[in-house]
C-alpha cells in the first residue's frame, strides 16, 4: 500500500487543528431533559414553608461545601428550615449551568451563593477547560451509543466529594502554575447569570458572590499584582449585579487544610462550613 501523498497529510493536519479549535471554543450542546433537570433541584420544588438555598460553582465549591443532603442535616440541626441544591461542575466552565438558570429562578430561591472564581480566569484556561469537557461529552455519547450507558445532562459528582490524598507541590510547580495565570473579566460568561440574578432579586431573593480563595502558599505565589487585579474584577462583577461579596477569611485556614493548591481537605471543609453557617 502506497503512503499518502504529503498534501493529504497537510489536509489531515489542518482538519485536526480545526477540530481542536472548535472543541476549545464552543461548548457542545447539553442534553436538557426536563425530567432530569427537575430531579437535580427537586428539593427546592418540594419545599413548602422552607427557605431555599442554591449553591453554584466548580470543584473548589465542591470540596469546600458539604453535599446537599449533609448541608440540609446541618441546617436542620441548627433549627434552620432550609432546602439546599448544590450544583457543581469540575473545571472552569461558567456556561455549563446556563441552560438551567431559568429553571432555577422559577423555584424562587431565597438565597443563591454563586462562586466567583469562574468569572475571572483567563481565556486560555476557559478554552482548555471547554476542550476537555467536550472530549468528555463525546466519549460519554459514544459509550451511550455503543454500550447503552446513561448520559446525564449535568455532571455534579462533586456534590459530596472530599479529597483524602494530599498533593505536595514544589515551589517551582507553584511558580509555574501562578506565573501563567492571567486574571481576566469574563463578561460574556457572566451575562446569563445577570438575568438569573435579576430574576431572583425581583422575587425577593438574595444573591451573593463567594470567593473561596486558595491555599496560603498559592496566594503567596499568586502575588500582589494579580491579587489586586482579581479584587478589582470581583468588585466590577458585584457592582454590575448589585450584590454582596462574601470572602472566606484566609486567617481561618492553614496550608494543612488543603489537599492541593486550592481544594480544601476535610479539615478545611469543616472550617468553611463553620464560617458559612
Amino acid at each position: 500500500m502506497a503512503p499518502l501523498p504529503l498534501r493529504y497529510w497537510a489536509y489531515i493536519t489542518v482538519l485536526v487543528l480545526l477540530l481542536f479549535a472548535g472543541l476549545s471554543s464552543w461548548p457542545l450542546p447539553l442534553n436538557k431533559d426536563k425530567d432530569q433537570l427537575a430531579k437535580m433541584t427537586e428539593s427546592l420544588w418540594n419545599a413548602t414553608d422552607n427557605q431555599r438555598l442554591v449553591l453554584i460553582g466548580n470543584s473548589l465549591l465542591g470540596h469546600a461545601a458539604a453535599g446537599a443532603a449533609e448541608f440540609n442535616q446541618l441546617l436542620t440541626s441548627t433549627q434552620m428550615d432550609w432546602q439546599v441544591a448544590k450544583l457543581v461542575k469540575s473545571g472552569l466552565k461558567p456556561a455549563y449551568f446556563a441552560p438551567l438558570l431559568p429553571h432555577l429562578a422559577q423555584s424562587r430561591p431565597n438565597l443563591v451563593i454563586l462562586q466567583v472564581e469562574n468569572f475571572y480566569m483567563s481565556e486560555d484556561s476557559i478554552r482548555l477547560a471547554t476542550y476537555r469537557d467536550n472530549i468528555s461529552q463525546l466519549r460519554r455519547l459514544f459509550n451511550h451509543i455503543l454500550f447503552n450507558e446513561a448520559v446525564l445532562p449535568f455532571d455534579h459528582n462533586y456534590d459530596s466529594f472530599q479529597c483524602t490524598d494530599k498533593t505536595e507541590l514544589s515551589d517551582l510547580e507553584y511558580q509555574t502554575i501562578y506565573a501563567n495565570m492571567q486574571p481576566e473579566l469574563q463578561a460574556a460568561a457572566f451575562k446569563p447569570y445577570l438575568a438569573f440574578i435579576a430574576a431572583v432579586k425581583a422575587q425577593g431573593g438574595q444573591v451573593v458572590l463567594l470567593e473561596i480563595g486558595r491555599s496560603p502558599k498559592a496566594e503567596l505565589h499568586l502575588g500582589q499584582e494579580k491579587r489586586i487585579r482579581i479584587n478589582t474584577i470581583i468588585q466590577q462583577l458585584a457592582q454590575q449585579a448589585d450584590v454582596e461579596v462574601w470572602r472566606f477569611p484566609p486567617e481561618l485556614i492553614t496550608q494543612q487544610d488543603y489537599c492541593d493548591t486550592a481544594h480544601l481537605a476535610p479539615s478545611g471543609r469543616q472550617k468553611f462550613m463553620n464560617w458559612l453557617l
